[in-house]
């Protein structure tokens, strides 16, 4: 084995297996698919029995809302001779709602390097899938960033009228229009809020004069972690607008007033 280059090493390994087969269960109950852990299984044994020792390493990370992409090295490695070795490059995207987009992303990359680097036939064809590239008009920055502000707007009104006038504006429409469109996920989070703001109205008066301190305390909480300067003074109006409906004493709108002063102050820093 010892006299045995990383290449005639990796033509071992290629002669040993050639097909890995997919996986039962379904995705969305259309197709099944070779996992990741499918295709280490099959490659593990006949890596050690080769003496191949695989180094993953990230080169490159970016996480763009729930999408995280990463660039990956892998080095496969003579474990007689460790300068012998070769590298292969591969990338991966991971879409994930919590904290699972970055091993979504490496696993993919891994997988697809293994099964390219030994040829391995899986029965897929992506070059038969017929989808069309959808350009979007804008990043997923950007919509999110309008999307935060057109919730916060739309929570904030206090009677049916002024929701349903908010939701028939141009902005909010504008918004919707291009979310149905482009970003069905955005669309549908954003329309969740909607029936939930409109549940809240339809129960009753969102703001009463008992709990004037706790709205104050949330709006500090939320303004404290909002880092964009016109964000925060929208949210600012709108607080003091609806605590001088609420009858609210002097000294709680200063409150207010001192909490916004004292965050631009530190995002000014």
């Amino acid at each position: 084995m010892s006299e045995l280059n990383i290449h005639q090493r990796i033509a071992a390994v290629m002669q040993a297996i050639a097909y890995v087969q997919k996986e039962n269960k379904k995705v969305n109950n259309q197709y099944t698919f070779v996992s990741h852990d499918a295709v280490t299984a099959a490659v593990r044994t006949h890596l050690i029995d080769n003496g191949i020792v695989v180094i993953p390493t990230v080169t490159k990370h970016i996480q763009d809302g729930n999408r995280t992409e990463v660039d990956l090295n892998i080095d496969f490695v003579n474990i007689d001779k460790p300068e012998d070795k070769i590298s292969v490059q591969m990338f991966g995207y991971g879409v994930d709602q919590q904290d699972k987009g970055p091993g979504k992303a490496f696993s993919y990359a891994k997988k697809y390097a293994f099964l390219q680097l030994f040829l391995l036939e899986t029965g897929d064809d992506p070059e038969r899938d017929n989808i069309d590239h959808r350009k979007t008009s804008r990043t997923k920055t950007a919509v999110h960033k309008d999307m935060k502000a057109a919730a916060f707007k739309m929570t904030q009104t206090a009677t049916i009228e002024a929701f349903e006038s908010f939701l028939a504006g141009d902005g909010f429409q504008k918004l919707i229009k291009e979310l149905r469109s482009e970003w069905p996920e955005e669309f549908q989070g954003l329309r969740e809020e909607k029936d939930k703001h409109k549940k809240r109205l339809e129960a009753g008066p969102k703001l009463t004069s008992e709990d004037i301190q706790l709205y104050i305390e949330k709006f500090t909480k939320d303004l404290s972690s909002e880092f964009d300067a016109g964000m925060c003074a929208e949210m600012f109006k709108i607080a003091k607008n609806d605590l001088l409906k609420a009858a609210a004493t002097g000294e709680q709108i200063h409150e207010v007033e001192v909490a916004y002063d004292e965050h631009i102050q530190r995002l000014g820093d």
